[in-house]
């Protein structure tokens, strides 16, 4: 019993100590694994030259309360041998002094060398230069992504960082963008405290316009509104805090003309010593200085299919929208500016010179242009230029264009702010040859009108205006007026020029003045109106209007038409001015009508209607009188009424006239010497020769004075001077000749003859030719082949072939 109690024990005993055996090996099997699993899964052991290790570094720089920059890394590994660390997944960000920046410095790993304060970061390195604004917009987006930032974005290898500055420096490839565009360089620095990244040498940049919001979606082609700019410079410098780019030179930036053919663009070229770009809230380029170097001043170039040219300045300032169009232009300092095509030159100079831009076109809607501007443009043998101290060029959309093309602006008008002269030569036929013509039109305002051809078709002037013209072997031409206006044709050529407002020309010696004057090209005809006057060395004209041919010396006058006649000192009779110079009297001789019709050249003029002569004592009408220089000839023509003073009679021509003579005493007392008497002539027409002081008269003609008078078919009337030697003074009748017909008449007497001669001097008429009869009021003749009829004592001489004998009729009561 007991010993099957003891074997029942023992038996119990042995399976529990083999379950504990199980349970004890199964607990050492299952530790050894559990070892061995953790054995691979730990990390290395640490090597003997690492002195620790660690999950994760951070280091902040603080300047009082406002942390400058952070230094993060996910891991750092501090080595015993060249006190460096090793951090890995290093992220730096940089506030800035006023905490209003967010720069982020990206990378795998850097080698942190605490001697030298330094990160150095050899693998490839992010960097984000951005506001502390953006910053907090990406934190809040919901996937962390926002597509408009406002930052740069640079990728390059090889950053060095210093953690005393917060500065970075690499001098390995650098790929950079930001909103408006994108670029790359060697080598760059970034400066922490200023927020400015500048980039070493072997710039590139190309500025993209901004894409509309209507755009988007669309192809690249669609969305891009301009084409971009291309800049290569030798160093960049970016500023975050001004948002300014400085790119120093030499610089050269290139635009492509727009890739729509129609698009009146031209490639751009531009070389310069230093750009500046300012750049806006969304970094996109909103204004671009160009300043020159200290060898060369900035210079644009433009190349189109039509012609290039170039700009120069001392600087260009050029203000950008968004969509990359030039919203103003700006050429400063000493502007000149150059532009040529196949057909035609052109070249402007200012002071400076101003541009707004029409939107999105690159197109100019005004120029303004101030200090010193000349503006000069040539095709063939003609030209143009423009001269003033300020002026602006308007300009307008032009015709609706074809479809798929773009509209283009043309100028439309320029207007100088100052007095401005415009200048143009041109060849024109003068004499039978071609020659230059120099033409100057100045005023206190000028405009010029453009046409759709961008043809210059009208020049006004205002306020004050005068017009110089040149051409060779002839004396300057010049007028002078208030205002001015003048028409030209579609080849340039002008057509018409129109002046008002006390109106003034000079050409030579000869003048004129009127109201307004109208010049025509095609025929180089002047008309002046209102008060019209013309003038040369020896005459003076006056009318309503007054036309010249200065091509053919020709001219017209109409409407109040009068004439002087001036003697001109030291110039010889009839051989300057327009017409003959009479010498009837010492005084200038005076013509009046309805119309004038003449040429300077000739020397002839012809007054016509209810025309009128006086000069000294003589008067002469008729319905028409021409003066001819050359022959010194006066011809009136019908309706002649004329009117002249006779030399006064001798006191003695009675005794005088035939001293061998009988002669019939008588008794009566002597009366006092005659005055001179006043004749009136009437005749068809009249004819007076200047150099022989002689008029001829034709188609009947009557001479009367207060006691008698004298009739024939024709006459001829001789004039002496009123003193007897005396140069210079009045002319006078001194005898006239009539014949055919002839009738004279004194009181009741009357003779008949086919001749008679009046000799004013001996105070007598002489009969003869025909049947010379002298008839008294009772009906007596007196006949003889020649009668001599004495006026002051009516003594009567008779010729006959029984001789010659005297006879006496009652003397006049006085």
């Amino acid at each position: 019993m007991r010993n099957t109690q003891a074997n029942r024990l023992a038996r119990w005993a042995a399976v529990v100590a083999g379950v504990l055996t199980i349970i004890v090996v199964g607990i050492y099997l299952r530790r050894s694994w559990q070892a061995r699993e953790a054995e691979k899964h730990a990390p290395p052991p640490v090597p003997e030259a690492v002195e620790r290790a660690s999950e994760g570094y951070q280091f902040s720089k603080v300047d009082g309360t406002r942390t400058l920059f952070t230094v993060r890394a996910s891991y750092a590994t501090q080595f015993k041998e060249g006190e460096r660390s090793r951090l890995l997944k290093v992220w730096i960000t940089i506030y800035g002094k006023k905490g209003d920046r967010s720069d982020n410095i990206r990378t795998e790993s850097c080698d942190y060398l605490p001697a030298q304060s330094r990160l150095v970061c050899s693998g490839e390195v992010q960097m984000d230069l951005q506001s502390a604004e953006d910053a907090r917009r990406i934190v809040a987006a919901p996937s962390g992504i926002v597509t408009d930032t406002h930052g740069i974005h640079i990728s390059t290898r090889g950053v060095t960082f210093d953690r005393n500055s917060g500065n970075a420096s690499t001098e390995q490839p650098v790929m950079f963008s930001f909103p408006g565009g994108e670029g790359s360089a060697t080598g760059a620095h970034y400066f922490s405290v200023e927020g400015a990244l500048q980039m070493s040498r072997d710039i590139h940049i190309t500025l993209t316009p901004s894409v509309p919001r209507a755009a988007a979606g669309k192809s690249t082609a669609a969305k891009s509104a301009r084409p971009p700019i291309d800049l290569k410079g030798s160093s960049l410098e970016f500023r975050h805090d001004s948002r300014t780019m400085v790119l120093r030179g030499p610089v050269v930036a290139r635009q492509e003309p727009h890739a729509d053919a129609g698009h009146p663009d031209s490639a751009r070229e531009m070389h310069a010593g230093l750009v500046t770009v300012n750049l806006d809230d969304h970094l996109h380029a909103r204004r671009v200085t160009l300043d020159g170097s200290a060898n060369a001043r900035p210079e644009l170039r433009f190349d189109a299919a039509k012609g290039n040219g170039t700009l120069t300045a001392d600087q260009f300032v050029a203000e950008l929208a968004p969509d990359g169009s030039v919203q103003k232009f700006s050429a400063l300092g000493n502007a000149q500016g150059d532009y040529k095509t196949a057909a035609e030159s052109n070249h402007v100079a200012a002071n400076q010179v101003v541009a707004e831009m029409a939107p999105k076109t690159n197109q100019p809607r005004s120029i303004t242009a101030n200090g010193g501007v000349t503006i000069i443009s040539g095709r063939g043998s003609a030209g143009r230029k423009i001269e003033t101290a300020s002026l602006v060029l308007d300009f307008v959309p032009g015709p609706a264009p074809k479809p798929g093309r773009r509209l283009a602006y043309r100028p439309s008008q320029v207007r100088s702010l100052t007095p401005a002269t415009i200048t143009w030569n041109e060849p024109v036929q003068s004499q039978g040859r071609t020659v230059q013509s120099v033409t100057r039109v100045t005023g206190q305002q000028l405009e010029a009108v453009f046409d759709e051809h961008k043809k210059i078709r009208k020049i006004t002037a205002h306020n004050g205006t005068q017009v110089d013209r040149d051409l060779p072997s002839r004396p300057r031409q010049t007028s002078t007026s208030q205002e001015l206006s003048v028409d030209f044709d579609a080849q340039g050529q002008w057509t018409a020029m129109d002046q008002t407002g006390n109106v003034r020309l000079m050409d030579g010696d000869r003048s004129g003045q009127a109201a307004r004057a109208h010049a025509e090209y095609s025929t180089d005809v002047v008309t002046l109106s209102g008060a019209a006057e013309a003038s040369d060395p020896s005459t003076r004209t006056t009318a309503d209007t007054i036309v010249f041919n200065q091509r053919s010396d020709d001219m017209r006058a109409d409407g109040h038409v009068l004439a002087t006649y001036r003697k001109v000192a030291g110039t010889a009779a009839g051989n300057s001015g327009m017409g003959v110079s009479l010498n009837l009297g010492p005084e200038p001789a005076h013509i009046t009508s309805d119309h004038l019709t003449g040429n300077s050249a000739t020397g002839r003029a012809l007054y016509a209607g209810h025309a009128r002569l006086w000069q000294g004592d003589s008067t002469l009408e008729s319905d028409e009188i021409e003066l001819n220089r050359a022959a010194r000839q006066l011809d009136a023509r019908g309706n002649v009424r004329a009117v002249f003073l006779a030399v006064a009679a001798s006191p003695t021509s009675t005794a005088g006239a035939a001293p061998s003579a009988p002669r019939v005493a008588n008794t009566s007392t002597p009366s006092a010497p005659p005055k001179p008497e006043l004749w009136r002539v009437r005749s068809g027409t009249l004819t007076y020769w200047d150099a022989q002081s002689k008029a001829h008269l034709d188609r009947g003609f009557t001479a009367e004075s207060q006691r008698s008078s004298i009739t024939g078919r024709t006459g001829d009337l001789f004039f002496a001077p009123a003193t007897p030697g005396g140069a210079g003074s009045s002319q006078r009748l001194d005898h006239a000749i009539a014949m055919g017909n002839v009738t004279v008449k004194k009181d009741d007497a009357r003779g008949t003859a086919e001749r008679g001669e009046y000799d004013a001097a001996a105070g007598k008429f002489v009969l003869s030719g025909g049947n010379p009869t002298l008839y008294d009021a009772s009906g007596n003749s007196t006949r003889g082949r020649q009668l001599t009829f004495y006026m002051a004592d009516d003594t009567i001489l008779v010729e006959s072939e029984e001789g010659t004998r005297t006879l006496t009729r009652h003397r006049d009561q006085k």
